[in-house]
């Protein structure tokens, strides 16, 4: 379902992931919006230009977060896109990596990586690593 923006991960005939596509290279953009997320009393209506700073105001910090700056990378710039990590349940994770040129930048998380739309929404039951 490349060209509908939705990939699916399978293991042992069961569903285990749901990548969502923002318009990502190689990828159509998902057609449904908005995309809604309801975890105990936060909420938020996912649409192609929602941000990483509007996924913090609706579900509150998120568990993990990691990229942009990250030094593992070789060359600044070129090392994993800005993403951000919720455990919603003990069985259920939100992974969000962001898009736009300031989510790859070497300047750490700031108001502009923050300030960027999402790319890859990730809905998992199993813990990422």
């Amino acid at each position: 379902m490349r060209w509908r923006g939705i990939s699916y991960q399978f293991s042992d005939g069961k569903l285990h992931t749901i990548d969502v596509y923002n318009g990502q290279r190689g990828w159509g953009a998902y057609p449904d919006f908005p995309i809604e997320i309801k975890w105990d009393d936060r909420s938020v209506s996912v649409n192609p230009d929602t941000t990483g700073t509007d996924l913090v105001k609706a579900l509150g910090e998120p568990t993990r977060k990691g990229g942009s700056n990250d030094a593992a990378a070789p060359i600044a710039g070129h090392g994993p896109a800005a993403w951000l990590e919720w455990t919603l349940r003990n069985d259920l994770f939100l992974l969000v990596e962001l898009s736009g040129k300031q989510a790859r930048a070497p300047v750490g998380w700031d108001a502009s990586v923050g300030a960027q739309p999402w790319g890859v929404l990730t809905l998992s039951n199993r813990p990422p690593s």
